[in-house]
């Protein structure tokens, strides 16, 4: 079976590890025995730097980490037209998807990452080649109310044109279900447990409790609220370490400056995942009090290696925490989040890492999640609009 992964965001040279967790499916799939290119086109604003470095725009095409990958990277030509972005990207992807075509046969499944991006382009594209898609939907724009009108219009063609409907959690399953009568089917996001094992991490101070917690450095992830919250826990024998990077790094800086936490506040900047595996063996805990989240698998890469976690109650952590893996504290609430803090630190040895991780691959690993995409490819294949018609 061909599956051709079209997603709406993916890794560029200014963010390498952007969409991911779509890659890391997509390698999954290639691995379970599925055929799998990946289709993608980048936008750019006509105000972008890149404008004055022509041979970075084009079509480009190679193997990127074993999986054959075409890509396009345009300028938004149109900016003052509401659908130019859609336009543009429609235009490009067809460029793609010609090309895919004629080197490699038509893919017999699309699986579209978000509507958001290259969700137009892919209700036209499906229909001009008779190929039926699936989309899996990851988008915060929900919870957070920020799709205009006009997006809610694409969307609601979008998920009318697909053959099967997935999100990654219970929230998004609620938020899309305002905008389609299909079934809905959820699917998390995986975690590929052979990178997240228990290790044996040499610690600087064994006396010291380590949290640890890592993303982008964005407001809705509410690195400020866990600043905040680890400063009233005041326990000099714990320590803070900060992974990733973004727009408000220097804000929180200051924030951890100010609060007088340099000494016990660490920014680790960008890491890798490797990175990732190897600070989530040294920490004892794992802390991210997001104010929106559709899914968090930096939650599940923690269990993978039995630590307990701390999440707030957007949608995406309550799928994924219960009362042997972590705590569940209400949104931008610190005192409450300060209370959870020191629970784990009190009560760490009351969690069984070993249950947490066997629970963990259960759910999330690569052959848990491929199953489920399987099960519901297979049911494309067999009953589709592009069958019933007689193709």
């Amino acid at each position: 079976m061909h599956i051709l992964i079209i997603p709406s965001w993916y890794s560029s040279d200014e963010n390498p590890v952007l969409g991911s967790f779509f890659k890391e499916q997509a390698i999954a799939l290639k691995n379970s025995g599925f055929r799998v290119t990946v289709a993608y086109t980048e936008i750019k604003s006509i105000y972008s730097k890149d404008i004055f470095n022509p041979s970075r725009f084009g079509f480009q095409k190679g193997y990127e980490t074993n999986l054959l990958t075409y890509r396009f990277k345009a300028l938004n030509f149109l900016p003052k037209i509401k659908n130019g972005a859609n336009i543009i990207t429609y235009k490009k992807l067809d460029i793609l998807i010609k090309k895919v075509i004629e080197e490699n046969g038509r893919p017999d499944i699309i699986h579209l990452h978000s509507f958001v991006g290259a969700g137009y382009a892919v209700e036209k594209i499906s229909e001009k080649y008779r190929i039926p898609y699936v989309i899996t939907e990851h988008h915060t724009g929900f919870s957070r109310g920020i799709f205009s009108d006009h997006e809610l219009k694409t969307l609601k063609k979008v998920l009318e044109g697909s053959e099967e409907v997935i999100a990654v959690g219970r929230g998004l399953y609620k938020d899309m279900k305002k905008y389609t009568n299909k079934e809905i089917n959820i699917v998390p996001n995986m975690v590929d447990i052979d990178k997240f094992k228990k290790m044996n991490i040499y610690k600087k101070d064994n006396n010291c409790f380590y949290f640890l917690s890592v993303g982008f450095l964005t407001y809705k992830k509410g690195f400020d609220l866990l600043i905040k919250a680890f400063k009233e826990l005041n326990l000099t024998d714990t320590k803070l370490l900060i992974g990733g990077d973004g727009e408000e790094k220097e804000n929180l800086q200051t924030l951890a400056k100010d609060l007088g936490l340099e000494e016990r506040v660490e920014f680790l900047g960008a890491i890798t995942r490797d990175e990732v595996n190897k600070y989530m063996n040294l920490c004892d805990a794992f802390v991210l009090p997001s104010r929106h989240e559709t899914f968090g698998v930096v939650f599940i890469e923690a269990l993978a290696v039995g630590k307990p976690i701390i999440a707030s109650s957007c949608e995406g952590p309550l799928d994924i925490v219960n009362e042997d893996n972590g705590l569940i504290v209400p949104i931008e609430n610190t005192e409450e989040l300060t209370k959870a803090m020191k629970y784990l630190y009190t009560n760490r040895k009351d969690y069984d890492e070993d249950r947490i991780r066997t629970d963990c691959i259960a759910k999330y690993s690569n052959e848990a999640v491929i199953e489920k995409l399987d099960t519901i490819y297979q049911r494309v294949l067999e009953d589709n609009r592009f069958n019933n018609n007689g193709a």
